[in-house]
């Protein structure tokens, strides 16, 4: 079960709502970036790519550029786990080693012009096009190796205008954080940044709305950084969580998490507790998830067998 799963449920949103910070639910902002195609396949493959990039650019300016795997990487190694190494997997490899060389030579540059991000635009929606295999499995093929001009020109139109040193003024960028044994127990549940005290979720939406789910992953995040601490100090304390609205360049910062130290506690073994019996270990473990995999396409497979 990830964490947006888990906040539709009645046990988990009794344990976050007390928490929820006030807003305002519709900001009413001027969209700067419209998006170039309709339709939910391109909004998803777009939101995907501006994550890889954003957090490439955020590696550039800070000049900390990471060897973190890819969930593209791994979702290639896992479809050639279980379907060795055919012309599909070939691909997606080539693809992959053309993505790895070109962000390793961007987070270099002291400074792009619209061409990198263009460059980079395509690159990230080419892992994009390969991401959603690690979760969706069967559902996800063929990789979408081939992006269309809209897509690379949407990601690379929200890159340009990302406020990324703004950003960067909240304090250290740590870049999809896992929350430890606190994310693996709640489905490898991990955020999109964090800088300095303040973690922040992407949304790619076409609108400045902020709905309650929202803000209930936000506190979901805060409490499993919350629980991890206590185990690995490194983790980033968190007491404040916002929202970069990317199509109206607009970072909404919410008001500070009030709780005492006993409430965090409390809530964050709550959120746990509401989630774990019907948790999957995925996300930071690809030999389970390669477990699954399998379990998909052998149900795949009998499901067409009987429809023959």
């Amino acid at each position: 079960m990830s964490l947006t799963t888990a906040i539709r449920d009645p046990k988990c949103k009794a344990v976050l709502d007390p928490l929820l910070p006030e807003y305002t639910r519709n900001l009413k902002l001027s969209q700067l970036v419209a998006p170039t195609l309709p339709g939910a396949a391109h909004a998803a493959l777009v939101g995907t790519a501006f994550d890889y990039a954003f957090r490439f650019e955020i590696e550039r300016v800070t000049r900390t550029p990471t060897k973190r795997r890819w969930v593209a990487e791994t979702a290639v190694a896992l479809y050639e786990s279980i379907f060795g190494r055919d012309a599909r997997e070939r691909a997606a490899r080539r693809a992959l080693a053309a993505a790895r060389g070109y962000v390793e030579s961007y987070v270099k540059q002291r400074s792009v012009r619209d061409r990198h991000r263009s460059e980079l635009a395509h690159h990230c929606s080419v892992l994009a096009g390969i991401d959603p295999f690690f979760r969706a499995g069967p559902a996800a093929l063929p990789f979408r190796l081939k992006p269309s001009r809209q897509a690379v020109a949407d990601v690379a139109a929200l890159l340009a205008c990302a406020p990324v040193y703004t950003l960067l003024r909240e304090g250290r960028a740590t870049l999809n954080p896992v929350f430890g044994t606190a994310s693996a127990a709640i489905g490898g549940a991990d955020a999109d940044a964090i800088f300095g005290d303040l973690l922040v979720e992407i949304k790619t939406t076409r609108d400045s709305i902020v709905e309650r789910w929202m803000v209930r992953q936000l506190v979901g995040y805060a409490l499993l950084a919350h629980a991890e601490r206590k185990r690995d100090p490194g983790i980033p304390r968190v007491t404040r969580v916002g929202i970069y609205f990317a199509r109206f360049a607009y970072l909404l910062v919410l008001p500070p998490i009030t709780a005492t130290e006993q409430e965090l506690n409390d809530a964050s073994a709550g959120l746990l507790a509401s989630v774990a019996p019907g948790a999957e270990p995925i996300g930071t473990a690809p030999e389970i998830r390669r477990e699954q995999l399998r379990v998909m396409f052998r149900r795949l497979a009998i499901a067409k067998a009987a429809n023959r």
